[in-house]
């Protein structure tokens, strides 16, 4: 039998927020080293490279964050992408190997765009199986 979690509203922002901020400095790692392969793989085209790997995987992270963030996926991307790429650097005093501003602008726009994207495909494909059964 399934029990209901009996959080308070305080309670539920707090726990998302927390899952927030460490998906934040997951982000922020794997942000950093898309960046620094990029350089490595590609030297005379970097930051194409590495604009085109960060897209790629904030398809993938607005993926996982549509399907384990049910409640506030768009909310959850904004904040994971603007603490994972402007916060998490400043407070642990970390060199960002993301340094070009078109990159970080990129970076923190694209994903909450792609989890918003994601979101409303599943939501049709789930809308299009119920209608076909």
């Amino acid at each position: 039998m399934s029990e209901r979690s009996h959080f308070t509203s305080a309670q539920r922002i707090i726990k998302h927020l927390l899952v927030w901020l460490i998906l934040a400095y997951c982000f922020n790692s794997a942000i950093n080293l898309l960046t620094l392969m990029a350089q490595d793989a590609h030297p005379d085209h970097a930051l194409l490279a590495a604009a085109i790997f960060c897209c790629a995987f904030n398809v993938l992270t607005a993926h996982l964050i549509s399907k384990y963030e049910r409640h506030w996926p768009f909310i959850a991307a904004v904040i994971i992408a603007c603490v994972g790429t402007l916060a998490i650097p400043f407070f642990t005093a970390a060199q960002s190997t993301v340094e070009n501003l078109f990159l970080t602008a990129m970076v923190i726009i694209s994903l909450p765009i792609a989890t918003f994207i994601i979101v409303k495909i599943k939501q049709r494909n789930r809308r299009n199986s119920t209608q076909s059964q």
